[in-house]
């Protein structure tokens, strides 16, 4: 993984939200987000959602 994505992605503001008094940031929309990929057997990247980076090919 971490030759395939060199940089660490980050996620766009407008998806980000803050708990102050529980202390949480909170990524909206990402439960959603994984269970799809979950249900379709892929990546985000393959749903086309917006944070997301295709990786590298790594040769083993």
């Amino acid at each position: 993984m971490h030759q395939s994505v060199k940089d660490i992605p980050t996620f766009p503001s407008n998806w980000i939200s803050v708990d102050e008094e529980q202390k949480l940031t909170i990524v909206d929309g990402l439960e959603e987000v994984l269970t799809e990929c979950y249900d379709q057997f892929c990546l985000p990247n393959d749903l086309g959602i917006e944070w997301s980076k295709p990786g590298s090919i790594v040769k083993l």
